[in-house]
């Protein structure tokens, strides 16, 4: 019940006390009662029950029912004020004419029906109906509602609208009940007649003016569903029960009547065409005939037989065509088809037409194709079967058919023309796919669309297939382009094949589609070849593209890093003159950053060469202690720097001399022990053994194996690790240097010796590569080493200022430290972004005048620190000049540091009067 009439007593007692009776209802399908006044309960005579008990359909007066739902439903569904008068049925079926004014109170019942407050108010009276009366009224509906004929008792005027119906009314309306009808339906007349049926209707109806007028009429109702029916209806008017003039109309179904007047004025239209059809060289022969009585009715013309009467026998000109005809199968074949009794049996199943193309003999003596096409209806009067009978001269199109069918055949696997209009697609050429469908003719083209496309279109294309083939898309397609192409693959006796549909406008009018299928799998495999090896080439290029370009990135990084160092030493030697032990330290350093330098121009250099087949060996002798001895020489001091034990392994072999490129093998060799020492933490081992492998022929084989305990290769990166310009990820180039050249070097190496190497790793757990050769390892000379001083530069004064230098190459941070720390700014460092970033955050504020940093360097990089002090809550975050100086010199570099918020980009190697320079313009 709504909580407004359970909760507010003072609105339900000023309802009560409003009217002769209050009630509540809900506007849903049932009009549920929902609360009802004891005054109310009273005057009906049902006190003290609930009001779902006594206000219910049934306690309205049956004559009045109609009247009363055709107010209060649409008041409902809109939400609006309603006022009728009807009668209420009394506990003792008296009747008692009220007066009911509803509102809507706003709520909702159950959420979604509106509530209306209703106040009864009785009328006059006048003359009571006895409870007889009413029964009687009943027992007159149930006689009513028991005939079979529609009734419907109807109001005079112009707009009739029904005031009663019995059950057949109900589902000529297209109801299936009376409770549907209620609810549901519409009571004006006008919503089922047409309108031009209705103005007849209502012509009729408008000349009863007093009871016992009679009128006959007829129309066409159309049901709920749209269902059409003609009906017969006779009208009177009569006078109610309730003393009012109601218009009482039974009617009666004449819909095939109809038809059949229908039927005879298509058989008169049919016959004038006959006799005033067009003549044309192609019509050979057309006559009327009664099929039934075997007699012609008429004979328009017959160019090559003799001359016809109109009453002559039908069985006699099907006698002399079959005599004209080519052979004797096909006299046959028309004498069986177009007898008298074969068309009457045809006719009796129902079909109404018959076709025959056969060849026969024309006045000149010449053979043609023709068509005899004969048009077969119902004589209303007689019964009789009625036929025209034309023949065509059809050579020419027949053999413009053969030609267009042998094109079709040897180009299309299906032809067919689509009317925009009705969209029926009439097929022309067949091919195996329409078969198997068993498709007609003439078909319905979105319908058997989805059927193709459900039986042979493939299951990932079936979408799409549907999106292309809707005639939105096509005519879309047709709007810019003289054709509309599209192609799938379907599954065809068990294959996927490929086919192509083109559509085209037929001619200028664009009211029919020309629809061609035509099988394009050969030439489809040949493309998706080529397609194929065009896309492995455009991934390799992009793929080679990619990697040069990380490439580049990382030999500006790992180039400009030592170029930063021989610089920036020179310019701290030049300004040590005077003190010989620094300047030789200084020295020392560039001779190292130069060296370093010089091995990445020579990978470099050797790639190029390897890649463009250039790289040659040369043989020499090759002792093995001694040679690992010189590869000791040079792997100790770098395993000593890292804290990492390094050891060689030589058992009791030969020590030669053997013959091979003893320097490009060393090579190879230095460069696994050194990456061994570069991964390996603190601690860990390096190992590196010969051993000589089982003779494999005249020329034996040794194998070099490197063992360490490093950080181990992620699975992933074992598959492309020999590959150029390939390192583990971008973090490796900052924690660990290198170019990713120095492994595709080794393998291009060890391959061009006849050679194999192979390696065994996994994360955390090390790594073992080994190197097999039929020769033993090769010394590579030591590389010269050139050391360039740059001149003194002038220095700006940077006395009482405070620079963090954020830098993870200790030699890098040495240089731009000792270059500030000459011009009197205090220097502190960070090895990463994450130790720049709490540095700066834990000084006072304004302590730091200017932070340098890095931008590649473990842990966070340099954008990411820059990033992370912009966004600190203090007041000098935002203020304070960040610099970044970096090996990343590119222009987008330069831009990616400006959007992390550095002031400025210096690229390495830094000069020092670039350096100070930048410096002094945001001191000032």
């Amino acid at each position: 019940m709504s909580d407004l009439f359970q909760t507010s007593e003072d609105l339900r007692s000023f309802l009560a006390n409003a009217a002769d009776g209050a009630a509540a209802y809900a506007a849903d399908p049932d009009f549920t009662a929902l609360w009802a006044s004891d005054s109310l309960a009273e005057l009906l005579g049902f006190s003290g029950q609930p009001a779902e008990r006594f206000l219910t359909r049934e306690r309205i007066h049956p004559n009045d029912l109609l009247w009363v739902a055709r107010v209060v439903r649409p008041a409902a569904e809109a939400r609006c004020p309603f006022s009728v008068e009807f009668r209420l049925l009394r506990a003792d079926n008296w009747p008692l004419r009220v007066k009911v004014r509803g509102v809507p109170t706003g709520e909702l019942y159950q959420n979604r029906w509106p509530v209306f407050c209703q106040l009864y108010t009785v009328l006059p009276q006048g003359e009571l109906v006895p409870e007889s009366a009413v029964e009687q009224y009943r027992q007159i509906q149930e006689v009513y509602d028991d005939q079979p004929c529609p009734l419907l008792w109807l109001s005079p005027g112009n707009d009739p609208e029904i005031r009663y119906v019995n059950l057949a009314g109900i589902r000529l309306l297209g109801y299936p009940d009376r409770d549907r009808f209620l609810r549901t339906a519409s009571f004006r007349l006008a919503d089922y007649l047409p309108p031009e049926d209705l103005a007849e209707a209502v012509s009729a109806l408008s000349s009863l003016t007093q009871a016992e007028d009679q009128v006959l009429f007829s129309c066409r109702i159309r049901d709920a569903a749209g269902t059409t029916r003609w009906m017969s209806a006779a009208a009177q008017m009569r006078r109610a029960l309730s003393g009012k003039l109601l218009i009482h109309c039974i009617f009666s179904d004449i819909t095939r009547q109809k038809l059949a007047e229908l039927d005879t004025l298509r058989r008169y239209q049919t016959e004038v065409d006959f006799l005033s059809a067009t003549q044309s060289e192609a019509l050979m022969g057309k006559l009327w005939a009664n099929i039934s009585r075997d007699t012609l009715l008429d004979v328009a013309e017959s160019r090559d037989l003799s001359p016809l009467e109109p009453s002559g026998s039908y069985t006699e000109v099907v006698r002399r065509t079959a005599a004209l005809c080519a052979s004797g199968e096909m006299a046959g074949q028309l004498t069986r088809a177009f007898s008298p009794a074969a068309l009457q049996a045809l006719f009796a199943s129902g079909q109404t037409s018959r076709t025959m193309e056969y060849r026969r003999r024309t006045a000149n003596g010449s053979i043609r194709w023709v068509r005899t096409y004969a048009k077969l209806y119902r004589d209303v009067e007689s019964g009789d079967t009625m036929g025209f009978v034309y023949t065509y001269d059809i050579d020419q199109e027949r053999t413009s058919a053969a030609i267009i069918n042998r094109l079709v055949d040897m180009e299309f696997g299906f032809l067919g023309l689509l009317n925009v209009k009705d969209r029926k697609l009439t097929c022309y050429r067949n091919g195996q796919l329409e078969a198997q469908l068993q498709v007609d003719h003439v078909i319905d083209y979105e319908e058997e669309l989805e059927r193709f496309v459900l039986r042979f279109i493939i299951d990932e294309q079936r979408e799409a297939a549907r999106r292309a083939f809707r005639l939105s898309a096509i005519r879309r397609g047709l709007r810019t382009d003289d054709s509309y192409n599209v192609s799938f693959s379907v599954l065809e006796n068990g294959q996927i094949r490929r086919k192509r549909w083109r559509m085209a406008y037929l001619d200028d009018t664009h009211t029919t589609i020309l629809f061609t299928r035509s099988d394009i799998t050969g030439l489809f495999r040949v493309q998706e070849r080529q397609k194929q090896v065009l896309q492995t080439a455009l991934d390799r290029a992009e793929q080679a593209s990619a990697a040069k370009s990380e490439f580049l990135s990382r030999m500006s990084h790992e180039i400009r890093t030592p170029m930063n160092a021989i610089i920036g030493m020179n310019a701290l030697a030049a300004q040590s003159l005077r003190d010989p032990a620094q300047a030789a330290a200084c020295i020392a350093k560039v001779d190292n950053s130069a060296r370093y330098l010089l091995s990445l121009i020579n990978d470099i250099l050797d790639m190029s060469r390897i890649e463009s087949g250039k790289l040659a060996l040369k043989e020499g002798d090759i002792y093995l202690s001694r040679f690992l001895r010189d590869i000791d020489t040079i792997c100790q001091e770098q395993a000593a720097e890292r804290k990492v034990d390094y050891r060689s392994e030589l058992p009791l072999l030969p020590d030669g001399p053997y013959r091979g490129d003893g320097m490009k093998l060393r090579q190879v060799l230095i460069n696994l022990v050194a990456n061994a020492i570069k991964f390996t933490p603190p601690g860990g081992s390096v190992r590196l053994s010969v051993r000589q492998e089982p003779s494999r022929g005249a020329v034996p084989w040794m194998r070099f194996t490197v063992t360490d305990t490093g950080i181990g290769i992620s699975p992933e990166f074992q598959r492309r690790m020999f590959r150029p310009f390939e390192q583990a990820d971008t973090g490796t180039t900052s924690a660990y240097g290198g170019t990713g050249l120095g492994l595709a070097i080794s393998k291009n190496l060890v391959e061009l010796m006849g050679g194999r190497i192979t390696a065994e790793s996994a994360p955390g757990k090390g790594s073992r590569f080994t190197v097999r050769v039929p020769l033993p390892l090769p010394e590579p000379p030591a590389p010269d080493a050139a050391v360039h001083l740059l001149p003194p530069s002038s220095l700006p004064d940077l006395a009482g200022r405070r620079c963090l230098l954020a830098e993870d190459h200790p030699l890098n941070a040495e240089i731009a430290r000792r270059l500030l720390e000459a011009r009197g700014m205090a220097v502190d460092t960070a090895a990463n972004g994450r130790e720049a970033l709490e540095a700066f955050s834990r000084s006072p504020t304004g302590f730091y005048d200017l932070v340098l940093m890095d931008i590649r360097m473990p842990v966070m990089d340099g954008l990411a620190a820059a990033r992370a002090i912009r966004r600190l809550e203090r007041p000098d975050a935002a203020s304070v000049p960040i610099l970044a100086m970096s090996a990343n010199a590119f222009e987008e570099d330069r831009e990616t540091s400006r959007a992390a918020g550095m002031n400025a980009h210096l690229a390495k190697p830094v000069e020092p009067a670039e350096l100070y320079d930048t410096i002094g313009a945001f001191m000032k």
